[in-house]
């Protein structure tokens, strides 16, 4: 696994985000109960295979829609 981010400014980073969405980090209480303690500290772990394949799904829905069986893939099907 990757660690993306790690720093000591961990928590300042992902507060920043936080606010910048509009939303407060965590779970919400009146919701349920969390089952994980929230830690602004810990570093975020990205496996690159996961990565890799949620950047494909990316790519997939940003490629322009053409019509039925004029695909780019190499055997002329939606996936290359």
């Amino acid at each position: 696994m990757t660690a993306l981010i790690g720093s000591a400014d961990c928590a300042s980073a992902r507060l920043a985000a936080a606010e910048f969405a509009g939303v407060t980090p965590g779970a919400p209480a009146e919701v349920y109960e969390p089952a994980t303690p929230l830690d602004l500290e810990a570093p975020l772990l990205i496996e690159p295979a996961a990565a890799r394949l949620l950047a494909q799904w990316y790519s997939l829905g940003a490629r322009p829609h053409l019509p039925p069986g004029r695909h780019r893939g190499r055997g002329g099907g939606l996936f290359p």
